[in-house]
């Protein structure tokens, strides 16, 4: 996750001129690695729930909420990279409540 989470905020840091900036549409290469890293999120959590049920004991709650707090992050965050609009993060408020 330490990675993805990572990747993430390198995606929201290069997306800073799309959205902080002119109007302008990121380009091709940017909005793939949006797609690449919302796929790798998708699989990641698949995976993690697995081993969560698998093996409950190996994982310790506080150490789950950390996680579960950076992959929902990353969820938003990516989704969001290239908004211009602040408003975009109300699409989200069921993640934020998950995270809190």
């Amino acid at each position: 996750m330490d990675y993805l989470f990572a990747a993430t905020v390198r995606l929201v840091r290069l997306g800073d001129t799309y959205r902080l900036g002119a109007n302008t549409a990121p380009p091709a290469e940017l909005i793939e690695e949006q797609e690449r890293l919302k796929a790798t999120l998708n699989k990641w959590i698949g995976l993690f729930k697995d081993f969560d049920t698998r093996h409950p004991e190996q994982v310790n709650q506080v150490s789950k909420a950390f996680v579960m707090t950076r992959y929902e992050s990353s969820q938003i965050w990516h989704a969001v990279a290239f908004f211009p609009f602040e408003l975009a993060y109300d699409r989200y408020l069921d993640r934020f409540g998950r995270i809190i």
